[in-house]
């Protein structure tokens, strides 16, 4: 189920980064709904079945959403191609959380 979760979390994280920068926001705000994409899944399906945000509890959770965010803002700087940056973004969150787990 965790690794599921990974999975979701880098998509999610990766597609809100995605949607933030092009929408014109700062670098930073794309981070922001990055993260806030990835994680508040997770959160409200937690809540939903009544247990702790895994957010809350994991080590490396929302880091590893920021860690995506911050390739996928960087090679949308860079003008990479968008797959490219997509799929670099959510490996890395993915791989993160899989290690953190």
């Amino acid at each position: 189920m965790l690794l599921f979760d990974a999975v979701g979390l880098g998509l999610f994280a990766v597609a809100g980064t995605t949607k933030g920068a092009h929408r014109g926001t700062q670098s930073g705000d794309g981070d922001f709904y990055g993260v806030l994409t990835g994680i508040g899944g997770g959160i409200l399906r937690d809540v939903l079945v009544n247990q702790t945000p895994t957010v809350l509890e994991a080590d490396i959770y929302a880091v590893a959403a920021l860690a995506a965010g911050f390739v996928v803002v960087i090679g949308y700087k860079l003008h990479y191609p968008a797959f490219v940056v997509m799929t670099v973004g959510a490996l890395l969150c993915f791989w993160l959380r899989v290690m953190a787990i």
